[in-house]
């Protein structure tokens, strides 16, 4: 496992930490064949379902600057940004 395996695993776990600590459950596919999603979130009360792709945030002044694919779009994906080095999720965009 490389550097950037161990970064990007760090980062779901995270994630997957802040939404369960906003009343989702997190579902992951373990198959880990890189799809255009990383874990589904649905909330159990509300019945909100968030199709998740994880991003670490990249400490540059100019950002990560990514963009959805077009599946992605068209499955409605949200883009979740990881900052490992505060341990902080920004899901807002």
């Amino acid at each position: 496992m490389t550097t950037n395996d161990n970064k990007a695993i760090e980062a779901h776990l995270i994630a997957m930490l802040h939404f369960s600590q906003k009343g989702y459950r997190c579902y992951v596919d373990i198959a880990g064949n890189g799809g255009p999603i990383d874990f589904i979130a649905v909330n159990e009360k509300t019945r909100d379902t968030l199709y998740i792709d994880v991003k670490t945030r990249r400490q540059s002044k100019t950002g990560g600057g990514r963009t959805l694919t077009a599946t992605q779009k068209k499955l409605k994906v949200k883009l979740v940004y990881v900052d490992l080095k505060n341990k902080k999720v920004n899901d807002h965009k």
